[in-house]
């Protein structure tokens, strides 16, 4: 990459990083502009967060992710380097925040259908007979979140309505991966909707996949 800052520079983050417990090996340099600016950037990525600095004559442009209060994203522009210096030393702390934090949707992902269908093909339509299974699924699982999942009643004629939906999807001849996104998107929302715990939406996956995993491969 070509380096606009001087070593000195890159000293005095590198040691901001390291005073905020941050593990250098998974930093690295790069000159992405992130599409904020046309002029020559460098820029310290790690992972999903990154610090973007781009050296204009006597004054400094930075865009960088987290914010520096926290939040997602944040910009300045027409800084001087200690002011850049502030910057860089509060988002290294949100940095390692977000470093240690476990991903909340990561549990869902064995739950997700492909991006690539050439990873599973078959996205044909359900037999007349897996329909029919497919449909006394879906019934059992309304049962079961009206018996078991508290707060749902409150929601219950919103979402009950979309799961029979999905009934007359699976019968209609949608395809199994179109069926997939459809239905784990529904669950999801159910659960967030809800503000359920890991725990509880975990039980949700659970009894579907123990109803539906005979029939239903994709989700097994």
């Amino acid at each position: 990459m070509k380096r606009k800052l001087l070593n000195i520079q890159r000293r005095q983050l590198h040691d901001i990083l390291v005073a905020a417990g941050i593990d250098l090996a998974q930093t690295k340099w790069t000159n992405d502009q992130k599409n904020w600016t046309n002029n020559p950037a460098d820029t310290l990525e790690i992972g999903l967060c990154y610090f973007v600095i781009v050296p204009n004559y006597s004054q400094i442009d930075i865009k960088c992710s987290p914010a520096p209060d926290g939040g997602v994203e944040f910009g300045d522009v027409d800084l001087g380097w200690d002011g850049v210096l502030q910057y860089f030393e509060s988002w290294a702390t949100y940095v390692k925040l977000e470093l240690g934090q476990a991903d909340p949707w990561a549990k869902y992902i064995k739950f997700s259908p492909p991006r690539d269908l050439s990873e599973f093909p078959d996205n044909s339509s359900f037999s007349y007979t897996e329909a029919q299974e497919a449909e006394e699924a879906i019934k059992k699982l309304i049962t079961f979140l009206h018996e078991k999942v508290d707060g749902y009643s409150k929601q219950a004629e919103r979402y009950d309505a979309a799961l029979k939906r999905l009934i007359g999807h699976a019968k209609s001849g949608l395809g199994r991966v179109d069926w997939s996104n459809q239905f784990i998107g529904l669950i999801i929302n159910i659960c967030v909707s809800l503000s359920l715990s890991p725990e509880k939406a975990n039980e949700i996956w659970r009894f579907w996949l123990n109803t539906l995993s005979k029939i239903y491969q994709l989700l097994s």
